[in-house]
C-alpha cells in the first residue's frame, strides 16, 4: 500500500510530471482534510489502477477508506486522468461528499476502468477506448457539452442527475442510462448496434419517447 497526502486549504499537485498507481493494493492520492480544494495542474498525468474496485482497497483520487481523507473535498482536474492499468483494472475519484470538476482530459483504455463520483458543471473530455474500457460517471447536475465517442466494446454509465447538451456516438458499445433523467437530458444519442439500457429512473411525464429503426431498442434494465 501507498499514499500522497494533501492536507488542508487549497493544495496544488503542480509543475509537471506522471503519477503511476502501478497495481498494487490500497493506493491513494488523498485529499487529506475536510473541505479542502485539491487542484491537479494541466503538467500532471494520473495513471493506472488496480484490479480491486473499491475505496477501501482500491486505486484511489481523493478519499480512501482505508487511509482515511476529508469529507466534502474539492477536486478539480486541469490536467489528464487515465485508467490504463490493463484489463479489469480501476482507477477511482472520489471527492467524499464534495465535487469533481473536469477542465481537463479524463478517461479509459485497455479494459480498464474510470470511476466518478462527486462530478459537477460541464464534463469537459472525456474518452473511452479498448475492449472492456469503461467510464463510470455520477454527481449531481453535469452535463456533456462536448462529443462524447464510444467505440466497439466501451461502455459508458450515467449515474446522479445529468444532461448531454453536446453528443454522444456509440458504435457496437453500451451505454447505461441511469440516475434520474428526462427524454430531453438525452439529446442526441447516435448508436450504431450495441446496447442502450434504462438502469434509472426516466422521468416521461407528458412527453414522448420515440424509438425507431435509428435508436435501436431500449432495454428496461432495472430503471423505471
Amino acid at each position: 500500500s501507498s499514499r500522497a497526502r494533501f492536507n488542508g486549504g487549497s493544495q496544488t499537485l503542480g509543475g509537471s510530471g506522471t503519477v503511476v498507481f502501478n497495481g498494487a493494493g490500497t493506493q491513494a492520492l488523498m485529499a487529506g482534510a475536510n473541505n479542502m480544494t485539491l487542484t491537479i495542474d494541466s503538467g500532471i498525468t494520473i495513471r493506472g489502477g488496480n484490479n480491486l474496485n473499491s475505496t477501501f482497497s482500491g486505486a484511489v483520487i481523493g478519499y480512501n477508506s482505508s487511509f482515511g481523507g476529508g469529507t466534502n473535498t474539492s477536486i478539480v482536474n486541469l490536467g489528464t486522468i487515465i485508467a490504463d492499468g490493463g484489463a479489469s483494472t480501476f482507477l477511482q475519484i472520489n471527492p467524499n461528499g464534495g465535487t469533481f470538476t473536469n477542465s481537463g482530459s479524463i478517461g479509459a483504455q485497455g479494459g480498464s476502468g474510470l470511476t466518478v463520483t462527486g462530478l459537477t458543471g460541464v464534463l469537459g473530455t472525456a474518452s473511452a477506448s479498448g475492449t472492456g474500457s469503461a467510464l463510470a460517471l455520477s454527481g449531481a447536475n453535469y452535463a456533456n457539452s462536448g462529443v462524447l465517442n464510444l467505440p466497439a466494446g466501451t461502455t459508458l454509465t450515467l449515474g446522479g442527475t445529468w444532461s448531454n447538451t453536446g453528443t454522444i456516438n456509440a458504435t457496437s458499445a453500451t451505454v447505461n442510462l441511469g440516475g434520474t433523467f428526462t427524454v430531453a437530458s438525452v439529446g442526441v444519442l447516435n448508436r450504431t448496434g450495441g446496447s442502450v439500457n434504462i438502469t434509472g429512473t426516466l422521468t416521461n411525464t407528458d412527453t414522448t419517447l420515440t424509438l425507431n429503426a435509428t435508436s435501436g431498442d431500449w432495454r428496461l434494465a432495472g430503471g423505471t
